[in-house]
């Protein structure tokens, strides 16, 4: 396992998005929306939740935290 604290640029997070389509959950767009919230009201702190990728290079974590950041 490999952990990087990373400033996600929302061109980042489209990337991540747009090369990993097929492996994603439906999105909840209620859910982006209160994260994007947070982010704006400057109350997004590092937790222990994060964007996780597997070894392949999917993504496999953070796709709602992802679509907030764009």
């Amino acid at each position: 396992m490999q952990i990087e604290i990373v400033e996600v640029t929302p061109a980042m997070a489209k990337e991540w998005l747009e090369s990993n389509l097929d492996t994603q959950r439906r999105l909840r767009p209620y859910i982006v929306a209160e994260y994007a919230r947070q982010i704006l009201a400057g109350n997004w702190v590092l937790t222990h939740q994060a964007i996780a990728f597997d070894r392949k290079q999917r993504l496999i974590d953070g796709q709602h935290r992802l679509s907030a950041v764009i």
